[in-house]
């Protein structure tokens, strides 16, 4: 297959074979109106597709001026706004980690510093409410358990979670995090609202503290 493709050819291609049978590059193309070889250089600069909700990753290519750049902004947009109804619309319940980090995750995975949220939850796991609780660092000066508490409270949340982004993009806990995962426990337990996990997401990972053993009693 010839890596500049025109988007005729690719629309032939599409009409033979579907949108299955197209690579992620001739379906960039079709999208931004261009030819496969600019799409391959702008997936080149994003490194991934859960990338691009994130233009802060993206490198400037050759070939792509202001036209396709209002296009790739409004592509991250939906991809942005896809993954944030998800955690709201007909989504299965957030009672595993896996599930949390493929949605509420995937917003902040790629940001390029530390988003902290409070995910409120009720008797079932579902989301009742979604609180930007810190960002920039989780640091035990910084981040409030008290308004964490309040939050919860407020929205009569019976459960909890605690989610944020690594930029570095290894997910492994810090001091801090741990620090501040244990204080919040002890605030809440004192609500009897359980904190049911603290989500680390990475690059193309996650930790679970709850899966990893360390919210059990």
């Amino acid at each position: 297959m010839a890596s500049n493709e025109s988007n005729q050819e690719v629309r032939e291609t599409l009409a033979r074979y579907g949108s299955e049978g197209l690579t992620n590059a001739q379906l960039l193309s079709l999208l931004l109106s261009c030819k496969t070889e600019t799409a391959e250089k702008i997936l080149a600069s994003f490194g991934c597709l859960a990338k691009f909700q994130n233009l802060d990753t993206y490198m400037p290519v050759e070939g792509v001026g202001k036209v396709l750049e209002g296009k790739l902004k409004a592509l991250g947009t939906l991809m942005h706004r896809e993954n944030a109804e998800k955690a709201f619309y007909g989504m299965d319940a957030l009672n595993t980690a896996s599930t949390i980090a493929a949605t509420v995750g995937a917003e902040i995975q790629y940001n390029d510093e530390e988003h902290i949220l409070l995910l409120s939850l009720d008797s079932k796991y579902r989301l009742i409410n979604r609180m930007e609780i810190s960002r920039g660092s989780v640091n035990r000066t910084i981040l409030s358990p008290r308004e964490c508490l309040i939050s919860a409270v407020s929205h009569r949340a019976a459960n909890v979670v605690i989610i944020h982004n690594h930029p570095s993009g290894d997910p492994n806990p810090s001091e801090d995090d741990i620090a501040i995962t244990v204080r919040l426990r002890k605030v809440f337990d004192l609500a009897n609202i359980p904190l049911v996990d603290h989500i680390i997401m990475g690059d193309r990972s996650y930790y679970s503290f709850a899966d990893a053993g360390l919210l059990s009693d």
